[in-house]
């Protein structure tokens, strides 16, 4: 347990998609328990539709995607059996690190969201200040300001307040630098901020958050289209 094997480890979070006959595809996410030779130790996918737990059938090829560092690569893969142990966990392929393919994507999923933060400038040329944000990704963030006090790459540290599913908080503690200002159709100022020397877990927490934030919106935009 815990050691490192073709780019991942144990605890990644790994996600399966598999086509489905109306040519639409299904989207699940579990954990890495473990990896032996050319088989990798999963947990029992959740959907990202219903948030619950499936069974994936014996006679399906399926992918299955990993992030590392700031690449995505998937691969195709199969169920070869179910471990009944303390941990329930499914066995999968594992093809060679050839065979895994880099996908193109967007460097991070950028979704709105309302965050609280502080902001404390590393050079005290104004003093620190509390707002929130307008939308937030793994690389940045925009925020909400009433006056325009940064300058081009300024340093400014920032405290977020990250709230999770189970209705805890994750507190994210780094640096940022100052992208831009832009104004909005309706009047409001939001600058953009860069983050610099983010922890690689805060950065998962981040993520994970955003992608949270993207299945909420999506179930209600859902939502509001059967109304």
């Amino acid at each position: 347990m815990g050691r490192k094997y073709r780019d991942m480890k144990i605890g990644d979070t790994l996600y399966i998609s598999i086509q489905r006959d109306d040519y639409k595809t299904s989207k699940y996410r579990c954990k890495l328990v473990d990896i032996f030779k050319d088989r990798i130790y999963i947990d029992y996918p959740i959907s990202d539709e219903t948030n619950k737990t499936v069974f994936l059938p014996k006679d399906l090829t399926f992918y299955v995607s990993y992030q590392n560092n700031q690449n995505v690569f998937k691969f195709s893969s199969y169920l070869i059996e179910r471990k009944l142990t303390s941990i329930p966990t499914l066995v999968l392929y594992l093809p060679p690190v050839e065979e895994h393919i880099r996908i193109q994507r967007r460097k991070h999923v950028r979704v709105e969201a309302v965050v609280d933060l502080a902001v404390h400038c590393s050079e005290d040329t104004f003093p620190p200040f509390t707002t929130t944000t307008r939308d937030i990704s793994g690389g940045g963030v925009s925020i909400i300001i009433k006056d325009r006090s940064f300058t081009k790459d300024i340093l400014l540290n920032l405290s977020l307040v990250l709230k999770t599913e189970e209705n805890n908080y994750d507190y994210i503690f780094t640096q940022a630098r100052f992208i831009r200002y832009k104004q909005l159709n309706n009047g409001v100022a939001i600058a953009s901020l860069q983050f610099i020397n983010l922890d690689g877990e805060d950065q998962q927490r981040i993520i994970s958050f955003c992608f949270k934030k993207e299945r909420e919106q999506r179930k209600q935009e859902s939502f509001l289209e059967k109304k």
